[in-house]
C-alpha cells in the first residue's frame, strides 16, 4: 500500500487511533494533504481581511515598515502558507474580498468595510508584504514540494525549548495540530514561549481545543469590538469543520 493510498483510506480520527499521531505523519510525510483545505482557506482569509483593516493597513504606512513576519507552525503541506500567499496577491492586485459573510460582515465599521471593497482604496494601501517561515517535524518534504519554500524540521517541544529561527513574529498560524497536544504542561510551555515571540496566534482546529487558560500568555480576541474582553463567539471564524480562534499575546 503506497503512502498516498494510506493517507486517503481512513478518516483522520481513524488514522490517529490506528497508527498514532507521530507514526501516521511519518508514513505520509512526503504526500500529506489536509482534507480540510477549503475550510482553512476560508477562515484564514476572512481573519486576514479583518486584521488588515483593523491593524495591518495602518502598519504599512509606517516609514520603517518592511513587511509582516508570519510563522506557519506545524505547517503540514502548506495549506495556511498557500492561503496567505493567495490572500496577499489578491490585496496586491487590488482585488477586494467582496461583501463578507458571517462574523466578517459585522467585524468592521461601515466606513472601513466600504473602503475595503473599493479597488481605488485597496490599491492605495501599500503591499501587504508577508515574510512566511514554516515548521513541521514530519512533512517538510510535502510543504516544500507544494510551496517551494523552506520548512524548519522543528517539533512543538523544540519550539518550547526556544529553537524558533526568529525572535519575533507578527503572527503565528497553527492549523489542525495544537488540539493534538493533550499534556497541559507541554501545552503551557509551548504557548508561553510563543507568547514571548508573537503578537497574534491563529488556531485552526475542528473544535474548541486546546483550552488556553488565563496566565498562559494569550487572551481570546473579540474581532468585532477589537478587544480582549470576554466574548460570546466573536473570536471565531468557522467554515465546515474548520474553526479559527484568534488570540493576542499578553506580552506585547
Amino acid at each position: 500500500m503506497s503512502d498516498r493510498t494510506f493517507a486517503n483510506l481512513h478518516s483522520m480520527r481513524d488514522n490517529y487511533a490506528t497508527y498514532g499521531v507521530e507514526n501516521y505523519y511519518t508514513k505520509v510525510a512526503a504526500t500529506y494533504r489536509n482534507p480540510h483545505w477549503e475550510g482553512i482557506r476560508t477562515v484564514l482569509s476572512n481573519w486576514m481581511d479583518v486584521w488588515w483593516d483593523r491593524e495591518g493597513r495602518q502598519a504599512c504606512k509606517e516609514p520603517e515598515h518592511s513587511g509582516f513576519t508570519i510563522l506557519d507552525m506545524a505547517a503540514g503541506s502548506g495549506e495556511a502558507t498557500e492561503t496567505l500567499l493567495w490572500w496577499a496577491d489578491r490585496r496586491r492586485r487590488g482585488v477586494g474580498a467582496g461583501r463578507p459573510r458571517g462574523l466578517l460582515a459585522t467585524a468592521l465599521p461601515a466606513a472601513v468595510d466600504d473602503a475595503a471593497q473599493s479597488p481605488q482604496s485597496v490599491n492605495a494601501t501599500q503591499d501587504p508584504r508577508l515574510h512566511i517561515s514554516a515548521t513541521d517535524p514530519f512533512t517538510e518534504e510535502a510543504y516544500t514540494s507544494r510551496t517551494n519554500l523552506p520548512c524548519h524540521c522543528l517539533s512543538f517541544r523544540d519550539i518550547a525549548d526556544g529553537q524558533l529561527p526568529c525572535d519575533f513574529y507578527d503572527m503565528i498560524v497553527c492549523s489542525f495540530a495544537l488540539h493534538l497536544v493533550t499534556d497541559n504542561s507541554e501545552l503551557f510551555s509551548l504557548l508561553w514561549e510563543l507568547s514571548s515571540k508573537a503578537r497574534w496566534l491563529v488556531i485552526i482546529a475542528p473544535g474548541k481545543r486546546p483550552e488556553i487558560k488565563d496566565g498562559w500568555g494569550w487572551r481570546l480576541w473579540d474581532c468585532k469590538s477589537w478587544s480582549g474582553e470576554k466574548t460570546s463567539g466573536n473570536a471565531e471564524f468557522t467554515s465546515g469543520k474548520s474553526r479559527a480562534r484568534i488570540f493576542r499575546s499578553t506580552n506585547f
